[in-house]
């Protein structure tokens, strides 16, 4: 028995050392317009391509050493139309339809097109009720109160479900790559402290996961331009091209009204009258008010600052650090700075920041 036993340990070792030790991913493109086009494989969410394949009668292929802790993508264009899959470098023949972008063929695969699929539903069911409420507002069945106050609830429910979904797939695959999946999509709506504590149950795969990683580094970067914190200097250009920092106006003793703003942005040229009227009356008080020109052409931020009549401090910054540095995501983002450099406040807005200016320079 014990010799029947040994044997098929033996036999076992050799069918596991003879098991496969590549992918071969299929993508299936429905459209003849892409034969002949070139698809990207990218790798772990970064997006330089590791690798290239064209599309030849309807499908496009690619074969690699198999590893199951990677992720995967591929990406094509055709004319206005882009076809993705995402998928796990698990060993086996991996099949997708680019479309639809469902994986199937192997258990990590299967798993993470599953959970692909419960967040579409999810997505789909909202986007159908959405459509039967405005139907009733339409129809004038309901009003604007009860069409807000019912958007309202499917919203939160929404979250609701997504967090559920989101939370159950983590838990039950801490240690694959479909526990990534999902903590990428949750990340942005933790705190750093929260991400950081997943990211330790999920390990370093999930630090080093490209959409991870882009959220972590911007949440530590908004956490160390929070309020209380010390400013954090970049250089920049005036309009007339010389040399300047932030530091030549913040933490100078007074405080400082920092506008991140450009002219292509109707938001941003909403604040202008705001703006005005605070250096208007608090200008001649000791507050500096500096713009901050950036995702924007010279030329462009020239001709808004002549057109609007903008009598502040005003600042070039075409690299994209300062927003960098500052955590920004969207402008207009402005940030008032204490007499010490300080952060004291940041998104401030139309009254809201007029008040706020008030309440400091009237201590």
């Amino acid at each position: 028995m014990k010799k029947i036993a040994l044997l098929s340990l033996g036999a076992a070792a050799v069918l596991v050392s003879c098991g496969p030790k590549e992918f071969t991913f299929t993508g299936n493109v429905a459209d003849e317009a892409a034969n002949g086009k070139m698809a990207y494989l990218m790798e772990n969410g970064n997006q330089t391509a590791i690798d290239s394949a064209v599309v030849e009668n309807g499908t496009v292929t690619f074969t690699r050493p198999a590893d199951a802790s990677k992720i995967y993508s591929v990406n094509l264009r055709v004319d206005r139309m882009r076809y993705a899959a995402t998928f796990i470098g698990e060993a086996g023949a991996i099949t997708s339809d680019m479309k639809e972008g469902k994986i199937t063929g192997t258990p990590l695969n299967e798993k993470l097109s599953a959970f692909n699929q419960e967040m579409n539903d999810i997505m789909t069911n909202a986007n159908s009720k959405y459509d039967a409420l405005y139907k009733e507002f339409n129809e004038k069945k309901i009003d604007q109160d009860k069409f807000t106050e019912e958007v309202g609830k499917l919203r939160e429910e929404l979250f609701t479900s997504n967090d559920n979904i989101l939370n159950k797939y983590f838990n039950e695959n801490t240690q694959n790559p479909v526990g990534i999946m999902a903590l990428s999509q949750m990340a942005e709506n933790l705190s750093l402290a929260e991400l950081d504590s997943l990211i330790a149950i999920a390990g370093p795969a999930a630090a080093e996961f490209g959409p991870i990683k882009t959220t972590r580094e911007f949440m530590v970067k908004l956490d160390e331009t929070s309020v209380g914190k010390m400013f954090k200097d970049f250089s920049a250009k005036t309009l007339d091209g010389k040399d300047a920092k932030l530091s030549d106006y913040v933490g100078k003793g007074q405080y400082t009204l920092v506008d991140f703003w450009a002219s292509w942005c109707g938001p941003c040229m909403g604040e202008v009258p705001y703006l005005k009227d605070i250096y208007k009356e608090y200008g001649k008080k000791g507050l500096t008010v500096v713009g901050v020109a950036v995702w924007d052409q010279l030329e462009n931020t020239k001709k808004a600052v002549e057109k609007e009549g903008l009598s502040w401090n005003i600042l070039f910054e075409e690299t994209k650090v300062a927003t960098d540095t500052y955590g920004i995501r969207g402008i207009p983002q402005i940030i008032l700075f204490g007499p010490d450099g300080k952060i004291v406040a940041r998104d401030l807005r139309g009254d809201a920041m007029k008040a706020k200016i008030k309440e400091v320079m009237s201590k």
